[in-house]
């Protein structure tokens, strides 16, 4: 397969020509039993089907962000579980023959194998914090437990582990060791440092300070005061929680209320992640001129708020040539109720059904839509080819 570089925004191959690329996450976070719960050790080896990947070429997929856990691959201080990194080689290498490029991410959701996936229970240092559950949403670890701010604070201080290494230079050199294992895969497009990085303590005071001026701009745009408990109770009554999302969706709101957390942001990017990622990137060229060094955000830039990390240096200054911006960024309501995913798959484009090609996985599909393909009509500015929009037009709806 070509090798894949960047020019300026764009990817070329070998050839110069700009490659495009349409692609799926792929990471297995855990073996939990859905009846026990968690158990005891969980191997985070995958159980994808052959086909499964073949399906994903046949869909159009050429690219895969393929997860890897920290905890899987350094489940000891300094030991590595070389039959866990066969196992992703394995799917590394399928799919290679299906023509689909791979690029390796360090996964980590509320950064620990205790809390929910990444780093293993050794390298997690609370400091006696105690992690708490869920109530309403997954991530909320990160917005006020304390256990999660400590661990991460840890790591970006690179407190002394068990064995008397820094953690931050335990997980440097576990990348370096995943890099050489990886180093001659032929789809290799590059590597994912970390996913999400979140700031620690500092990401808690953003959260608050966020959410007290969430409730100050409410309060000016509601006619009334709204105080925290106030927002709390939204999250478990759901018509107010979609009251206070709709007034949420006010642009200029939505950017005076994140941005209120921005200088915190801009410190940690330039002052904490931008030299982690560096030390981190240094060692895998150690072992390898492969792959792209793939950036994402902070957390919190997920909802708007600039990403102040500098383009990778090397240590003289010069600019990495193989670097990509890879930013994530989720709307408001991706972790609540109100957003309701679309049952099914995307149509296989070798082989479309009959009519709307859409109409297996649509709840309002029509006979018709099982045998004619409906017509393009204009509605609101945008171009619509459905069936049911179009009777509302013939209908003067």
């Amino acid at each position: 397969m070509e090798k894949i570089m960047v020019q300026g925004r764009c990817f070329i191959d070998d050839f110069g020509r700009e490659r495009i690329f349409n692609g799926v996450n792929l990471v297995h976070k855990n073996d939990d039993d859905p009846d026990t719960g968690r158990k005891p050790v969980r191997s985070y080896i995958p159980t994808w089907a052959p086909y499964e990947i073949e399906t994903l070429a046949r869909r159009g997929v050429n690219i895969v962000r393929l997860g890897l856990i920290w905890a899987a691959v350094e489940p000891q201080p300094g030991v590595y579980d070389d039959n866990y990194l066969r196992k992703i080689r394995e799917y590394a290498d399928l799919c290679a023959r299906n023509g689909i490029y791979i690029y390796l991410d360090m996964h980590q959701d509320l950064y620990s194998d205790l809390y929910g996936d990444g780093a293993p229970g050794w390298a997690t240092l609370a400091e006696g914090a105690e992690f708490e559950e869920k109530i309403f949403v997954w991530a909320e670890g990160y917005f006020t437990g304390e256990a999660v701010h400590k661990a991460y604070d840890n790591f970006w201080a690179n407190a002394k582990a068990p064995d008397g290494i820094g953690l931050m230079d335990h997980f440097t050199a576990m990348w370096q060791h995943v890099a050489a294992f990886f180093a001659d895969c032929p789809n290799l497009f590059g590597f994912d440092l970390l996913n999400e990085p979140f700031p620690g303590s500092p990401g808690g005071t953003v959260f608050w300070t966020i959410i007290n001026k969430m409730c100050e701009v409410l309060g000016k745009k509601m006619g009334k005061t709204v105080q925290v408990l106030d927002l709390a109770g939204a999250l478990g009554e759901p018509a107010q929680l979609t009251k206070l999302l709709e007034v949420a969706e006010d642009k200029a709101l939505f950017r005076e209320v994140v941005m209120s957390g921005a200088e915190l942001i801009r410190q940690f990017d330039t002052q904490v992640y931008a030299p982690f990622f560096q030390k981190v990137a240094a060692a895998i060229r150690e072992v390898t001129p492969r792959g792209i060094m793939l950036m994402e955000n902070c957390y919190y830039s997920n909802l708007g708020i600039p990403c102040a990390t500098p383009r990778l240096t090397d240590a003289e200054g010069r600019e990495e040539p193989l670097f990509a911006f890879t930013p994530h960024g989720y709307d408001l309501t991706v972790d609540t109720d109100r957003l309701k995913p679309i049952a099914g798959l995307m149509p296989d484009p070798t082989d479309l059904p009959e009519g709307c090609k859409f109409h297996p996985r649509c709840p309002h599909c029509q006979e018709q839509c099982k045998t004619t393909r409906p017509p393009v009509i204009e509605k609101d500015g945008h171009l619509i080819q459905c069936h049911l929009f179009a009777k509302e037009e013939e209908a003067g709806v």
